[in-house]
């Protein structure tokens, strides 16, 4: 472990250098408040009336205010906060100091314009949004003690140099894989080099009692994140996905112990919860780079679209929260192996070679019965972006598409990826033979470019679509349209002649894409004894009914459609 302090430097000029009050923590930005509040205001709005969100909600939107103070609060009482920046950074040695910890990550957009006067333009935006907030007077940058930062990729490494010019910053080498017995003992290392500098900061002696408290504490968290997913494999599921990634992306920042009794009530609320859509709702998991809240433009626009996500394999979600420690023993150093095993399994795409994040990639779609995956890549992530790939590969051999997005903290792609994501969710459809969902309009919920979270109403919007103030009272999400809303709405079905046993096509007959012609599948969405409006939905690809990875199927089109929008 490397100690970086770059507090001493005559050549430090980050503006992050200068002294601050921490007994005034300063409140959050008007423009992040007003990103923050809409957006939370949309999940609250259609979130099928589950009343156990209401804290999760309520804690971010007060994250940065009395969460902040709360932390003030026990530092004022002598207990150290420490900083994380990744999953690597094992929290149970953390909380057996008795010290607090809290992930410094942030989705603002707003921050990112401040940090590129001192960031190249073309950097990973988490990091850059992290600086920038931190330039910001971040509240939770302001009262950490200690910042800890691993070597998963290299802009975390030079982000550590940054940071250590206002913080004490701790650097943990991450090894390059975890498949060799040489690995695994620098890892060990690291964490047995982790504790002593925990233990000389905090004046706290980590004992093996204090140790099996805190990996006790922390495993009954992963427990009850389990019985949260668990609760998702139901067709449908009983909570949209975008409200469970919410729930799994505060567990970074809340209270351990308080964050899991919470979750905990709620499962217990979904155990008797009714689906919150409809059994035709394309399953969907996503993997690939972090997804910060309150950047939520891909949960929203998939299940927006018509789709429901159902699993995720992200670092802010099931990554961290997955696994349990496992220890033969309960000796100090048996602890201390058992975390060193548990955080080097972490399936991060910084190793090489990554078969272990392969293999779960592809176990969590066929346990949670996904239909499709999303590959969400955050622009200059390129560790994530060249594993894109092998994950794509091994998909294929389960017959299930994937769909790449690369993509930033921006809202300027807003639209551009909705009509992908909609094409992507009825080729779904279209494989599983069934109608596409019925989705109804909705505010620009997912943003502006300017970052004013709902603001605007979006390009595609209809001219019908519920107006914000509209939106804020409904109280449960319901997908179908109902008769008085749907009065000036119809529209003319076009049918898609689907066949039950399609003959195999001939060479002159075989579906084709080029660059300057698109075929169209549309459907139309068989209407319920409420609903009188159908629906056209358009792919960027011909309806096929076969749902083998062949030349001509939905995959292979779905495919080209993306070769040539890349192209073009």
């Amino acid at each position: 472990m490397d100690i970086v302090d770059n507090q001493n430097s005559p050549t430090a000029q980050s503006a992050m250098a200068e002294t601050r009050d921490q007994s005034q923590l300063k409140p959050l930005a008007p423009a992040l408040a007003i990103n923050l509040n809409e957006q939370l205001d949309y999940l609250a709005s259609h979130n099928s009336g589950i009343s156990s969100m209401k804290y999760f909600y309520e804690l971010y939107r007060e994250l940065y205010g009395n969460r902040a103070k709360e932390l003030l609060y026990q530092k004022q009482k002598g207990k150290k906060i420490i900083g994380v920046l990744c999953n690597f950074i094992p929290l149970e040695l953390i909380i057996a100091a008795d010290a607090i910890p809290i992930r410094l990550c942030t989705g603002f957009q707003e921050p990112i314009l401040l940090a590129e006067e001192i960031l190249p333009r073309n950097f990973c935006p988490l990091i850059k949004s992290l600086y920038g907030f931190t330039l910001m007077n971040s509240p939770h940058f302001d009262l950490v003690d200690v910042i800890v930062v691993p070597t998963t990729c290299d802009g975390k490494k030079k982000l550590a140099e940054i940071l250590a010019e206002a913080k004490p910053t701790w650097v943990m080498e991450v090894p390059h894989t975890n498949e060799t017995p040489q690995a695994r003992q620098l890892w060990l290392t690291e964490i047995q080099l982790f504790k002593k500098q925990l233990e000389k900061v905090t004046g706290n002696k980590i004992t093996a009692k204090k140790l099996r408290a805190a990996i006790e504490l922390l495993n009954h968290k992963r427990a009850v994140t389990r019985r949260l997913y668990e609760l998702r494999k139901r067709t449908p599921p009983p909570i949209w996905g975008r409200d469970a990634m919410l729930v799994t992306n505060l567990s970074l920042f809340d209270d351990t112990k308080r964050w899991t009794d919470r979750t905990e009530a709620l499962c217990n609320e979904l155990e008797k919860q009714k689906p919150v859509c409809g059994i035709s709702y394309p399953r969907v998991m996503i993997t690939g780079s972090p997804t910060v809240f309150p950047t939520w433009k891909i949960p929203i626009l998939i299940e927006e679209s018509g789709g429901v996500i159902v699993m995720d394999d992200i670092c802010t979600g099931s990554k961290e929260l997955w696994d349990p420690i496992e220890s033969a023993n309960w000796t100090k150093n048996d602890m201390l192996i058992a975390i060193a095993d548990k955080y080097l399994m972490n399936t991060c795409a910084c190793f090489t070679p990554n078969l272990i994040r392969q293999d779960r990639v592809v176990q969590f779609v066929k346990d949670f019965k996904a239909d499709g995956v999303v590959y969400h890549v955050l622009q200059a992530c390129h560790i994530y972006g060249m594993e894109q790939m092998r994950i794509e590969k091994a998909l294929k051999k389960i017959d299930i598409p994937l769909l790449n997005i690369e993509t930033d903290f921006s809202q300027e792609d807003v639209e551009q990826i909705r009509t992908r994501i909609e094409a992507f969710l009825e080729i779904i459809s279209l494989r599983k033979n069934v109608p596409a969902p019925v989705t109804v309009p909705t505010p620009a919920v997912v943003g502006t470019a300017t970052g004013q979270v709902g603001s605007a109403q979006t390009a595609a919007a209809p001219a019908h679509a519920h107006t914000p103030a509209q939106a804020v009272t409904v109280q449960a999400f319901d997908p179908t349209p109902k008769p008085a809303q749907t009065q000036t709405q119809t529209q003319t079905p076009v049918q898609v002649q689907v066949s039950a046993a399609p003959a195999a096509p001939t060479p002159s007959a075989t579906p084709t894409l080029t660059p300057t012609a698109t075929a169209t599948a549309t459907t139309s969405a068989t209407p319920t004894p409420t609903a009188t409006v159908t629906t056209t939905q358009t792919a960027t690809a011909t309806a096929a009914t076969s749902p083998t990875n062949t030349q001509g199927t939905p995959i292979a089109q779905a495919k080209s459609a993306r070769e040539d929008k890349n192209q073009g």
